[in-house]
């Protein structure tokens, strides 16, 4: 299940899992957005998510016209108390092995086409249902 009603890792609106869970570089970026779409979307006022939170009513207000920005941990806070929850994600590229790219790069196009066919070879013995994409 999939909520709209959202942010991904650039702040641009997108889907989140149905766990409610915002990624904590977008949440740091754009916790104006984020804040104010989970408040919505839980269906409080901003005095509700202060007395929930005890987070002082001024400061949400603050915090979602982008005039503060909150700490992480206070930005966990407000958005537990909407049913939402922050995650620490890496960014997208950490922990790919880039030497495989280099290599590859270092081959003429010549070469990069023999393999290519070569790989292509090796593919064809796959049986087909197991590359099917799910």
């Amino acid at each position: 299940m999939v909520d709209h009603n959202c942010c991904t890792l650039a702040g641009i609106p997108g889907p989140l899992d149905s766990e409610n869970t915002i990624n904590l570089y977008s949440a740091i970026m754009r916790a104006d957005v984020i804040l104010r779409r989970a408040r919505r979307h839980a269906g409080l006022t901003q005095r509700a998510l202060s007395v929930a939170t005890e987070i002082a009513q001024p400061t949400i207000a603050r915090i979602e016209r982008g005039q503060e920005s909150p700490r992480a941990d206070t930005l966990a806070r407000l958005l537990s108390a909407t049913g939402w929850r922050v995650v620490a994600v890496p960014p997208g590229g950490e922990g790919i092995d880039r030497s495989v790219i280099a290599q590859l790069i270092d081959l003429t196009p010549a070469e990069r086409a023999r393999r290519a066919v070569r790989e292509a070879k090796v593919l064809d013995t796959i049986p087909a249902g197991v590359l099917a994409r799910r």
